[in-house]
């Protein structure tokens, strides 16, 4: 008999400093178990594009973040019987912000 997946373990919004390594953990339940797949989510919808990180038994790692790699991340559990979603933010303050060093940009505090 199948079950559709049902989140046990939602991921947490993240803040994290430009360069550092985030990990984000998803778990989930269901018959048969599902399979876990991570999404970016862009403006308000879930891009086809599966995040281009390591993403192992539910943990999705993105390495040396920078601010373009904000947003919302979407785990998604699917099996036979249906799917089950669930979503974490990511926000990146610049402590080596090199995009806006190599573009000549300047930063200031108001």
């Amino acid at each position: 008999m199948s079950v559709p997946p049902s989140i046990t373990v939602e991921p947490s919004d993240v803040t994290a400093e430009s360069g550092s390594t985030v990990v984000f953990t998803c778990s989930a339940s269901g018959e048969p178990q599902p399979d876990i797949v991570w999404h970016r989510q862009e403006n308000h919808e879930a891009s086809s594009l599966v995040v281009p990180s390591r993403s192992v038994r539910g943990q999705l790692t993105v390495e040396n973040v920078t601010p373009k790699d904000e947003g919302v991340y979407v785990c998604e559990a699917v099996n036979e019987a249906g799917r089950a979603s669930a979503s974490a933010s990511l926000a990146v303050h610049g402590k080596r912000d090199t995009d806006c060093m190599n573009s000549g940009a300047s930063l200031s505090a108001p």
